[in-house]
């Protein structure tokens, strides 16, 4: 029969094709076996820079094999570690085949107390010769609560003109500035986000600040028996005469 073309057959395994060979040719047949290296490709899915005390935050990591083959078999499978550091929490050690799909993974930003955040994501292959073998992406956050205000660039524990102020002396600061400067959403510049953000804050007193202008009760408590004694004092040193008619 003449030879017309092979086609691969993956019902069969490796051996049996082999011995296959073999019985119809009067040659041993010669296999090498090429694959080709994993190659890592890594996904962040959007990052808030706001969010709120005590929410739950998931961030969504897409980690997949993407070496440019049609069949998983002509590619190694990717192993990869996604670790996480900083003020977020979660890791995963995983598995993906060639033209696997990837797999999604979520980490979460730590919202347990209020201020500015930051951490490093890193994903890492152990893959032979895999490419893109290491992936870091920085991340930075802000969580708002009642004891922080972004906007309170003079930390004082209220948003007024005097936070404005320092918002306009350092307008147009495109980078390495901080809150103290005007910088509200802490992405590294003063700009008109910072200003929104002020805006937004106009007039608002923290917690701390609040309860630190406001008497405890038994301070109070004092202040009423002060008052009733001095009023009493003052009765006894004025006495008045009542007269009948």
């Amino acid at each position: 029969y003449p030879f017309t073309s092979v086609e691969f057959d993956a019902l069969h395994t490796r051996p049996q094709l082999l011995t296959a060979l073999a019985s119809v040719t009067d040659h041993l047949p010669v296999v090498a076996a090429y694959q080709i290296p994993a190659k890592m490709g890594v996904q962040v899915a959007a990052i808030p820079s706001i969010v709120n005390l005590g929410a739950s935050v998931p961030i969504t990591i897409t980690v997949e094999n993407i070496a440019a083959v049609n069949f998983s078999g002509f590619a190694d499978e990717l192993d990869y570690t996604l670790s996480v550091s900083g003020d977020l929490i979660g890791g995963v050690t995983d598995v993906d085949p060639a033209a696997g799909g990837g797999h999604d993974h979520d980490v979460f930003l730590n919202t347990a107390t209020p201020g500015p955040k930051s951490g490093v994501l890193t994903v890492v292959t152990t893959s032979p010769q895999a490419a893109n073998a290491l992936f870091t992406f920085p991340v930075s956050f802000t969580v708002f609560g009642p004891t922080f205000l972004a906007a309170d660039f003079d930390e004082n524990g209220q948003v007024n003109a005097g936070d404005l102020a320092s918002w306009s002396a350092n307008f147009g600061i495109g980078a390495s500035a901080v809150k103290s400067q005007g910088d509200a959403d802490l992405d590294g510049d003063v700009d008109g986000a910072d200003f929104m953000l002020w805006q937004r804050q106009l007039g608002t007193t923290s917690l701390v600040a609040a309860a630190a202008s406001v008497p405890e009760p038994a301070g109070v408590w004092l202040a009423i028996c002060a008052g009733s004694a001095a009023l009493r004092w003052r009765r006894s040193v004025n006495p008045r005469s009542v007269t009948g008619g």
